[in-house]
């Protein structure tokens, strides 16, 4: 003999939070968690397919053109055009004139879809220079390079004319705008609005530069400040924080059991004898189950999902008694 009662609409509603979760990625790890970095560069003419532009697999020229199609191509000197045909993905209704810049070169910093959820976090992401990397310096600090605490000819080059220069070097004397920028570990932050500002790591921690845009629903974070775009894209790997968006959705079961219902017993040992004669311990009008296991079934009365109590639950005869499952999906 089995049993089953039917659930009312009022018993079950769905009711849901948002979690996040804290994530921390150093540039070796990206390959073993699915990030993807992907440098971006402009170019004129006809586009034509090219080894040249090939950049850890992924063609350069055309990453830009996405850049601009997906995300740029509403702005036009940082002025947002009004009329425009396409969703640049805008993450906040604010300070949208001048926050979409996009120059001749790129960084982009793809992240999986189970690591962000829905979207990153706002106002969580955080990269700071990987293992050896001593600081961003950003065109508006500099115009002859970036600074590092390696020895030039360790490090050569980065791209192009963009040198690399010893912080101790006699050279460096006059070059930068900001000498305390020098030996100062910096960095880069979002400001919950989509975009990406550098930020000094010791003292004051007002925004210095605005460095670049994130999209928080599709996990791309895009550096465009020219001189730090290379920097990632030939030199360094970002150490990453971040903080996904996950909403979970809680389903309510509220198993209502009057009195009187569910006092029989299915338990093997309630009988005795070959012929299932009701063990006498069992027998007496005072005598009720306990329970500890909650069976949710289909239409068909088929077994979908099992609650389980921390303890035996006598089951009342006189008194009704209301049950909440809860089943996150």
């Amino acid at each position: 003999m089995s049993a089953f009662k039917k659930f009312n609409t009022q018993d079950v509603y769905v009711s849901t939070y948002t979690a996040h979760k804290s994530w921390e990625a150093t540039g070796s790890q990206y390959s073993d968690y699915g990030i993807v970095k992907i440098p971006a560069h402009s170019g004129s003419g006809v586009y034509l397919p090219d080894s040249v532009n090939l950049n850890n697999g992924y063609d350069r020229r055309l990453a830009y053109q996405s850049l601009v199609h997906l995300y740029y191509s509403s702005f036009e000197n940082g002025e947002i055009l009004t009329g425009s045909a396409y969703e640049n993905y805008l993450q906040s209704s604010f300070n949208v004139s001048g926050s979409r810049i996009l120059e001749e070169v790129a960084s982009i910093t793809s992240l999986p879809k189970g690591m962000y959820g829905t979207a990153i976090k706002p106002k969580s992401l955080e990269i700071s220079p990987d293992s050896g990397a001593e600081e961003y310096v950003s065109a508006s600090a500099t115009e002859t390079g970036v600074y590092h605490s390696d020895h030039i000819e360790t490090l050569g080059f980065l791209y192009d004319s963009i040198p690399v220069i010893a912080e101790n070097a006699s050279s460096n004397q006059g070059l930068v705008d900001d000498p305390a920028l020098i030996g100062d570990t910096q960095i880069i932050v979002d400001d919950g609005e989509g975009n990406l500002f550098r930020k000094k790591a010791i003292g004051d921690l007002t925004p210095i530069t605005k460095v670049g845009n994130v999209i928080y629903p599709q996990g791309q974070i895009i550096i465009t400040d020219p001189i730090i775009a290379r920097y990632f894209n030939n030199y360094v790997d970002g150490n990453i924080k971040w903080k996904s968006t996950q909403p979970i959705y809680t389903y309510n079961f509220h198993c209502k059991m009057k009195e009187n219902e569910f006092t029989h017993t299915f338990n093997p040992s309630a009988v005795t004898g070959s012929n299932g004669i009701v063990a006498g311990n069992v027998a007496g009008e005072e005598f009720s189950p306990y329970f500890t296991t909650i069976g949710l079934y289909n239409d068909s009365n088929e077994l979908i999902a099992l609650a389980k109590t921390g303890q035996p639950i006598p089951i009342p005869k006189d008194t009704d008694m209301t049950v909440v499952v809860k089943l996150d999906i």
